[in-house]
């Protein structure tokens, strides 16, 4: 029987305080293009509700990590204050759960591969901080969806030749979506930015190792090779772990 490599994804997560239908019930979330690119790729999707507690029980458990979309990270676990009306806040119960599983799964050597949210949350976990807004950083070009058609937008985005992305990809240019507006400002030092948009904004981080890679856009949204590729190094990077 072969056995699958067991890759843990995040999920959103609603209080009982913001849910306007099903009772006022708290709920957790989760697209599933996700799943679809997990099972792709030769993974089998564990879903991970927002339960802080069972981190070392969930890890224990899988052998990958994804860290997947949503709302805002919220700023005060960067030492700021919310000084942007543009903010989404996350659950706190999800914030506080990724944090620790994000510091947890890099203590213990499981891969993790994170998008947009997720690329965001690795950064800020292990020490870092975003710009709460695109607008607060200079000469910044188009990420965000446009208003009136909620379309993504659509960049290109440069890789660094001699980063492990760049193996993964193949291709050290290439044309992503993009519905962000929070990017990241301060780098811990333990990554390497991987990937550029034109007007500088940082697309993507990576470990020496390559045990944790990140990028700001949607690969789950995105039919192309490029994209599989990256749930395919995800899934294989798990499987030793089996």
């Amino acid at each position: 029987m072969v056995v699958l490599p067991k890759i843990g994804l995040t999920i959103g997560y609603q209080a009982p305080d913001k849910v306007e239908f099903l009772h006022r019930k708290s709920f957790e979330y989760l697209k599933e293009s996700y799943i679809e690119r997990v099972k792709s790729a030769g993974g089998l999707p564990v879903l991970l509700p927002n339960i802080p507690e069972n981190v070392d029980d969930y890890l224990a458990y899988i052998d990958g990590l994804l860290l997947t979309g949503g709302l805002d990270v919220a700023p005060s676990l960067y030492g700021e204050e919310r000084i942007s009306d543009t903010v989404r806040l996350a659950s706190g119960r999800r914030d506080e759960f990724e944090q620790r599983i994000i510091v947890a799964a890099v203590e213990k050597g499981i891969p993790v591969f994170g998008i947009c949210r997720g690329f965001q949350m690795v950064i800020v976990a292990m020490g870092g901080t975003l710009y709460q807004d695109v607008s607060e950083r200079e000469h910044t070009g188009k990420h965000t969806r446009d208003p009136e058609t909620k379309e993504r937008a659509n960049h290109s985005v440069s890789i660094v030749r001699d980063s492990i992305l760049y193996r993964i990809l193949g291709s050290d240019r290439i044309i992503v979506n993009s519905s962000h507006h929070q990017i990241a400002k301060d780098v811990p030092d333990m990554f390497r930015v991987s990937a550029y948009a034109d007007d500088g904004v940082f697309e993507g981080v990576e470990t020496e190792d390559g045990r944790l890679i990140a990028v700001q856009w949607h690969p789950e949204e995105m039919e192309n090779r490029n994209a599989s590729a990256l749930f395919e190094y995800l899934v294989n990077s798990a499987k030793g772990r089996g």
